[in-house]
């Protein structure tokens, strides 16, 4: 697969992802803006996907280091959630765009998604996402 057709997956999958577990924001339409709000995306899906709402994350972040504590307070609670050990990801790689930790995450997220859903588990049913949408990630 050649990277133009892989960027364009990982945009798709992100964009369906968001829908999936309700989140509607506008598309995200481009490598770079999914780097840039990657920290705050995962948050957000994180808190979506489990219906929780997470304690210490800032949710005001302004600095590198505020998205990377950030993202890195998701992905411990994800290890936890899950039990597997999410060391190969870090909230630092997040917050400075790193596309293999964030398609790492993104893969991981949309498992937990697919799980949940087709187990008609309520952590996975995601408002108003559209079920064909949706069903492409099962």
């Amino acid at each position: 697969m050649s990277t133009v057709a892989t960027n364009e997956k990982l945009l798709d999958e992100t964009n369906e992802l968001l829908t999936c577990v309700g989140i509607s924001a506008k598309r995200i339409s481009s490598l770079t803006e999914l780097s840039r709000v990657a920290s705050s995306m995962f948050v957000a899906v994180y808190e979506s996907l489990f219906r929780v709402h997470l304690e210490e994350i800032n949710r005001n972040p302004r600095t590198k280091e505020e998205y990377a504590a950030n993202s890195q307070k998701v992905i411990n609670e994800l290890s936890l959630q899950i039990d597997i050990n999410l060391k190969h990801i870090s909230g630092h790689d997040i917050a400075n765009g790193d596309l293999r930790s964030i398609s790492s995450l993104l893969k991981i997220f949309a498992q937990i998604w697919r799980t949940t859903s087709s187990a008609g588990s309520t952590v996975g049913q995601g408002g108003s996402a559209s079920l064909s949408v949706c069903l492409h990630l099962i």
